[in-house]
């Protein structure tokens, strides 16, 4: 007989609790739009110039075929990441690797509050500590993953909706755009686009959380085409926003601007508000709000699949004072670039080489045992 913690998901959760399929829309997106779409421009055109455009549809295009994988992997049985590794790896592998990507979470999620941090610091509050602001934003975390998935789900919808008025502003700097920045095409080598496109995986990266709350979704297999829509709309927007970037700045303005799309707002100005800038970074707490609430559950809920006689909130208090503790310790520019970059490189190894590699494993290992 299975003990409850050895069940899925999708047995012990409510058919009634469950999302629906477009709710996957929101989540994959929200998730995706953190940080790194304020200020990815630069770090992609120091690898391939006024090319760098291109590198943002590549990486798009390595993060269909991830989710691709990722619903080959999950969608015969409906399991979550730690079935996923159990069935395949094992009790005690699996319980290994499954703590990997809860580490992986954990991590993505202190990069998102610090690198906010630093850019409240830089834009609005020069003199206020890294601690105050960790601090008040960890207890609004605290406060929603409290209240259960469904609320981190409306909070990723209004994450998605609430700042989307940003984007329709940035016609004003195409207005003084030069759209011949971009040329001449091509320019850059296949092997500049790949190192380019390896450092824009960094604005992408989160969507793994889906391999957690995929049992709480209604319709399991069939959501597929909200989940690539939602990467794709992604893709779309930071295409869009490197476009009037690159065409805004010249290449060597563009490396000077550590948050360009920022740089972008401060074009707008209107007769009763200069500074627009400032309303963008307020507008945007949401979104890095729903990033780290995303990736906490996902951390907590880990944990709770793994111990489920614990206590959940146990569980999501540690997270935090880990995450709280690692926006301490890094202090200055050169320690978050350098943190962030360990972060890319771990994730593109868990999300393009690891789950892949996963799935054949389990699919092969399957044909193995299937031959007579």
């Amino acid at each position: 007989m299975k003990l409850q913690g050895q069940l899925t998901d999708a047995q012990l959760q409510p058919p009634d609790d469950k999302i629906s399929g477009i709710h996957v829309f929101f989540l994959i997106h929200s998730v995706q739009t953190g940080v790194g779409g304020l200020g990815f421009q630069r770090i992609i055109a120091q690898k391939a110039g006024h090319d760098s455009w291109m590198a943002v549809l590549i990486a798009g295009v390595f993060v269909q075929i991830a989710i691709f994988f990722m619903y080959l992997a999950l969608k015969k049985r409906r399991e979550d990441l730690i079935a996923l590794h159990q069935r395949i790896l094992g009790s005690w592998l699996g319980k290994i690797f499954s703590l990997v990507f809860m580490i992986y979470f954990v991590s993505l999620g202190a990069a998102v509050t610090r690198s906010y941090s630093e850019l409240v610091q830089i834009w609005m509050f020069p003199d206020l500590s890294t601690w105050s602001i960790s601090l008040a934003m960890l207890l609004l975390v605290f406060y929603i993953v409290s209240g259960g998935f469904r609320v981190v789900v409306g909070i990723s919808v209004l994450s998605v909706i609430l700042p989307f008025y940003l984007l329709l502003l940035l016609i004003i700097p195409i207005e003084h755009a030069e759209f011949s920045n971009l040329l001449p095409i091509g320019e850059a080598t296949f092997g500049q686009l790949l190192n380019a496109s390896k450092e824009m995986m960094f604005s992408y990266l989160g969507f793994c959380t889906f391999l957690m709350y995929y049992p709480l979704i209604k319709g399991g297999p069939r959501t597929q085409k909200w989940a690539q829509s939602g990467a794709l709309f992604t893709m779309i927007l930071y295409f869009v926003v490197s476009i009037i970037t690159l065409a805004y700045f010249s290449e060597k303005q563009l490396l000077t601007k550590i948050w360009a799309t920022f740089s972008l707002f401060k074009v707008v100005q209107f007769p009763f508000l200069e500074r627009f800038e400032y309303v963008g970074l307020a507008s945007w707490a949401f979104v890095i709000l729903d990033n780290v609430c995303l990736l906490l559950w996902a951390s907590v809920r880990i944990l709770r699949r793994l111990w489920p006689q614990s206590s959940g909130r146990k569980f999501l208090v540690a997270t935090l004072v880990l995450i709280f503790l690692e926006n301490i310790i890094l202090s200055g520019r050169d320690d978050i670039n350098k943190y962030i970059q360990f972060v890319n490189q771990w994730g593109v190894v868990i999300n393009f080489m690891y789950l892949p590699l996963l799935y054949l494993v389990g699919f092969f290992r399957e044909k193995w045992r299937r031959v007579p």
